[in-house]
């Protein structure tokens, strides 16, 4: 719309130009008109009143003749009428080259006197144009504002939807995302499980065992985890899971450790122990392997 607008302002603008040149070249063809007739009925002023001059000689000439019984009434009665014809003449010469000096004057501010209308077709066409163009200035005015306000809702909704689309949700603890279970883009609702993250304070070992192994566990059992550079921490049992599948054979179990340390070689004798690699996971670093000894 407001494409559409300027390209309509900028059509009338060309137009207003072309006018404006149409209304001064006539304005300046006319204040020429008006000189030359400013120039010819100075001319005439000048006659007249050489005529009336000489009615006026002719009148006293005619008058002093009647007086001294040397000249007829009906040649005094010639001389006046001749002289009151001078004196009218005289006037309206004068009284016409005051019009066109005031009409030259107003065509200097391009005001055109004359019976119907007081501009020229140009000029008004100039003022058609622009009027015109104040209304499309306000049309412009107005879709401008309407962009605007646009612009700002859009950049409110863009923010809300930013706001309202990414949520930062803090840990409660340090540890490591160890599942994600809220896809991308998915709408969740408060209280649902969207990750679970495992607690680095505390490493914590997942052992597969055999039956036997397993039934001899409880929650709480102490036990002990041998890394195999070594390393060892104490730990007690904090999770027991049965096998996932009917034919499936080994058991988990996980186990919670105190921090990593370096600890004696040998294991509490007796333990039932896990024959089998189990995960071990400190300062957030998963896959290392070792052994599990259970104390009853």
């Amino acid at each position: 719309e407001i494409r559409a607008l300027d390209s309509r302002r900028g059509s009338l603008a060309r137009l207003m130009d072309e006018t404006a040149d149409a209304a001064r070249q006539f304005m300046l063809a006319r204040q020429a008109q008006l000189d030359a007739r400013i120039a010819e009925n100075a001319a005439e002023e000048l006659a007249a009143v050489g005529r009336l001059r000489e009615s006026a000689a002719a009148l006293s000439r005619a008058e002093a003749l009647f007086a001294q019984s040397a000249g007829s009434l009906a040649a005094l009665e010639a001389a006046r009428r001749a002289h009151a014809v001078a004196q009218g003449e005289t006037g309206v010469v004068v009284q016409r080259g005051r019009a066109v000096r005031t009409e030259r004057e107003a065509a200097g501010q391009g005001v055109f006197l004359s019976d119907n209308n007081d501009q020229s077709a140009s000029r008004q066409s100039l003022d058609l144009v622009r009027g015109r163009l104040a209304e499309l200035d306000l049309q412009r005015a107005g879709a401008v504002a309407r962009r605007d306000a646009l612009e700002s809702q859009i950049a409110r909704e863009a923010a809300r939807h930013a706001r309202a689309g990414v949520a930062v949700v803090a840990s409660p603890v340090r540890g490591r995302v160890a599942v994600i279970a809220a896809r991308d883009g998915e709408f969740v609702r408060a209280g649902q499980e969207i990750a679970v993250v495992q607690d680095c304070s505390r490493p914590l070992v997942r052992a597969q065992l055999g039956q036997s192994t397993y039934r001899a566990l409880r929650l709480g059992t102490p036990a002990r985890f041998t890394r195999a550079d070594g390393q060892e921490a104490a730990g007690q049992v904090v999770r027991l899971e049965m096998p996932r599948s009917a034919t499936g054979d080994l058991y988990e179990a996980t186990i919670a450790l105190a921090p990593a340390r370096r600890a004696a070689a040998d294991s509490t004798e007796g333990s039932p122990a896990a024959s089998v690699p189990v995960e071990w996971e400190s300062s957030c670093q998963a896959g290392l392997l070792g052994s599990m000894h259970f104390q009853r």
